[in-house]
């Protein structure tokens, strides 16, 4: 019986402390540069995004001290897996991941298809083997990369890897690749980044796949603090932030400039 109010009262103690901790100092939100989600000045600054604009908000709600870093995916990734009290966006749920990170709140819904530039003539839906002859490039650690992988794509035959969403796309500007599998949301920023029209960026195949993007934690974070997010993520929803966030680019365009195009 002394041990069971021992463990009542260490328990008391210990739930509470974690989330303190949190309260005294910076919680991280780490993220990687990938406009319109997140958008990255020339020094390599948070200035604007939807992503980055929504979590904001929630820090704010929630009344924490918010840090926010960006580094290449793949380590942002492997960072959040490793360290308690950290959080990652914009994260893609997939089965394998599930179990990996405590899931706070959904973004958004993302529909993927295989872009290309032009003046590519589309795939034909009638001979979806022809995709393979063309080279696609996609980023390290990404969703992306893991469903073209499985997909039969290999690098250094008809896949590159890269180290961040510009480097990919840029890859059809120079002509080393002919697609990216990428979302719809984002084919806006990659024409601005492009400097040419929406109309040079078009769908050359599709296999209509819908994705969700979410903000996460590391498992070990204070369950507190995780449990506090998801309820204001939850009212946030609620509320229609989302959904006026997505109908409204004024609200979270960045207002710096952005990268330079190169």
């Amino acid at each position: 019986m002394r041990r069971f109010f021992l463990l009542i009262i260490f328990g008391l103690f210990f739930i509470p402390y974690s989330f303190a901790e949190t309260e005294n100092n910076e919680v991280r939100f780490i993220t990687e540069g990938f406009a319109p989600y997140q958008i990255v000045d020339n020094s390599g600054h948070l200035v604007g995004g939807f992503s980055y604009a929504l979590i904001k908000s929630l820090t704010e709600r929630v009344a924490i001290q918010a840090k926010f870093e960006v580094m290449p995916w793949a380590r942002a990734y492997k960072t959040v897996l490793s360290e308690p009290n950290t959080f990652l966006f914009s994260v893609i749920r997939s089965r394998k991941r599930e179990g990996r990170f405590l899931w706070v709140g959904k973004i958004k819904q993302v529909h993927f298809h295989f872009y290309g530039l032009a003046d590519l003539t589309p795939i034909d839906p009638s001979k979806p083997e022809s995709l393979f002859l063309h080279t696609v490039a996609a980023v390290r650690g990404s969703i992306e990369l893991e469903f073209l992988k499985q997909m039969g794509f290999r690098a250094g035959k008809n896949l590159i890897v890269t180290e961040n969403y510009d480097a990919a796309w840029r890859m059809l500007k120079i002509n080393r690749a002919q697609l990216v599998y990428g979302d719809e949301f984002e084919v806006e920023s990659v024409a601005n980044l492009f400097g040419v029209s929406t109309d040079q960026l078009s769908i050359k195949h599709t296999l209509n796949q819908s994705l969700d993007l979410y903000l996460v934690a590391n498992r070990n974070s204070s369950r507190v603090l995780v449990k506090k997010m998801q309820d204001e993520f939850s009212q946030l929803i609620r509320e229609g932030v989302i959904d006026e966030l997505i109908t409204s680019p004024e609200l979270w365009l960045a207002k710096s400039k952005p990268r330079a195009k190169n």
